[in-house]
């Protein structure tokens, strides 16, 4: 395959999982200027947190139940991958009612976001075992404490400057690309539930329809559930990784 045409290929791949990440089934939301979900800020917070608190970068140990937990998952996603593609292959291609049609156009984006997802997921768990490997291939670890500030401009060593953002941005990426890849993966596994779950549920839809009444799902959310509980579990946990390096520290 030519160079500019697999470029194509991962830029279009990358375009779509960012699409389907803050796109519902209905196709209707709009797109927010701001390109990171809650879960990738707390993601970027733990990645720079860690940096900042393990100075000496992933050890030996985590990065093997790293690499093993990615290429199980990825495993997993292309396996489910082909059932769902011939599970869309499988869909009707016409409806006759106006409840059957919104169904089957549910069903339809519920697939396509699925396959964007885990594509994605899958791209990403790939990037991030070709870095782990790098790491372990030059594996002496590099300790951040090694490096200082310099107190004036003629004690600044420009090689020693570069190699040291340089590590700083690598372990950044690596270790916000693994949560985000679990994230990506939970809301592909939460894609599929929800096509899933529209087909079970096709009979009693039908029978208790009411166009006036239909709500997104973010709406239905809202209703239903509270978002202070989430907002609160996600300072907790935060609050216990924190206290938890402090501790480790000391």
């Amino acid at each position: 395959m030519r160079f500019p045409l697999l470029l194509y290929y991962i830029r279009r791949l990358i375009e779509e999982g960012h699409k389907w990440q803050y796109q519902n089934a209905t196709n209707s939301n709009v797109v927010s200027w701001w390109p990171f979900s809650l879960l990738q800020c707390v993601a970027i917070l733990i990645a720079g947190l860690f940096v900042y608190r393990k100075t000496g970068g992933f050890s030996e140990t985590s990065i093997d139940l790293l690499l093993s937990s990615l290429s199980i998952i990825t495993g997993f996603l292309v396996a489910v991958s082909i059932i769902v593609f011939d599970k869309y292959k499988q869909l009707p291609q016409k409806a006759n009612t106006d409840v059957e049609k919104i169904n089957l156009y549910k069903s339809h984006n519920f697939l396509i976001q699925y396959n964007a997802l885990s594509m994605y997921a899958i791209l990403l768990a790939f990037v991030c075992i070709i870095m782990l490997i790098l790491c372990l291939l030059f594996g002496e670890n590099v300790d951040l404490k090694d490096f200082s500030f310099a107190e004036s401009i003629s004690e600044i060593s420009m090689p020693e400057t570069i190699i040291g953002c340089s590590i700083v941005l690598y372990r950044f990426l690596l270790c916000y690309f693994i949560f985000d890849f679990f994230i990506i993966t939970i809301y592909s596994i939460c894609s599929l539930f929800s096509f899933i779950d529209t087909q079970m549920r096709l009979s009693d839809a039908i029978n208790s329809y009411k166009p006036r009444n239909t709500l997104s799902d973010y709406q239905t959310y809202r209703r239903k559930y509270s978002i202070w509980p989430v907002f609160w579990v996600f300072c907790l946990i935060l609050f216990m990784l924190i206290g938890y390096y402090y501790l480790v520290e000391k």
